[in-house]
């Protein structure tokens, strides 16, 4: 099943096993976008080297055949009054992911900007904007530091045409390297974690996950790192957590 196919089915399925009335407001259903950003985020939580598409089999295996837990979970990411209270408002939101985007050679244009939304993670306990653009790109700035925490960039490219995008652990290591360079991260931050869509045959994989950590007299410092997912070849950024 690829990921569109995958996409749809869980949509089909959150149809069938939950009522719609409960996800009305007003006279809005809940999107699609809404529920691949669920998707997105449970692959926060259950990992951060975790694919989406991986996390949509999660939640179609273990969640949406229990719709309870469905409500329950999306009761938990609504954002209290009070809380909005302690946290930054979506403009300054906006304006530090602009800004701290730079480092990324990233130009997030507010004119491009499609949605702005909060979202609540209660596993973790924190607030997030998730800032959508007409690219399909997606901006998580920390709601109450106002720190950007995960970016996604659409690679725009179809299946078929990420899976030809093959290269060696060897080469994708080095781009990797020349990336925390180019974004100006410094030599105390060594590779600590490595990994692939296809671990049985890493010839064949075209998603490479690695994480770069400071390091203390041979120690990583795993709360001082940053990872990136790599499509080889054309040597694509499309995910970067710090």
């Amino acid at each position: 099943m690829n990921k569109e196919e995958l996409n749809k089915k869980i949509q089909d399925k959150l149809k069938m096993k939950i009522a719609i009335s409960n996800f009305e407001k007003g006279e809005n259903l809940m999107s699609k976008q809404k529920i691949l950003k669920m998707v997105a985020t449970f692959a926060i939580v259950i990992g951060l080297t975790a694919s989406v598409t991986y996390a949509g089999s999660v939640i179609y295996e273990k969640i949406f055949k229990e719709p309870e837990k469905i409500e329950n979970y999306i009761d938990e990411l609504k954002v209290n009054e009070e809380e909005l209270s302690k946290i930054i408002s979506e403009e300054e939101a906006v304006n530090r992911a602009v800004e701290q985007l730079k480092r990324y050679k990233i130009d997030l244009n507010t004119s491009d900007i499609k949605n702005v939304e909060l979202q609540k993670n209660p596993n973790y306990d924190t607030i997030t904007y998730v800032i959508s653009t007409k690219n399909k790109d997606n901006f998580f700035v920390d709601a109450n530091s106002g720190d950007l925490r995960i970016f996604y960039i659409d690679d725009g490219l179809s299946l078929e045409e990420v899976e030809k995008c093959t290269s060696s652990r060897e080469d994708i290591l080095e781009q990797a390297k020349i990336k925390m360079k180019e974004y100006g991260y410094g030599d105390e931050y060594k590779i600590s974690y490595v990994n692939c869509n296809n671990s049985d045959d890493e010839e064949k994989a075209y998603m490479w996950y690695i994480t770069f950590a400071k390091e203390y007299d041979g120690i990583f410092n795993e709360y001082q790192s940053v990872t990136m997912t790599i499509i080889p070849k054309i040597n694509k950024v499309t995910r970067v957590i710090y």
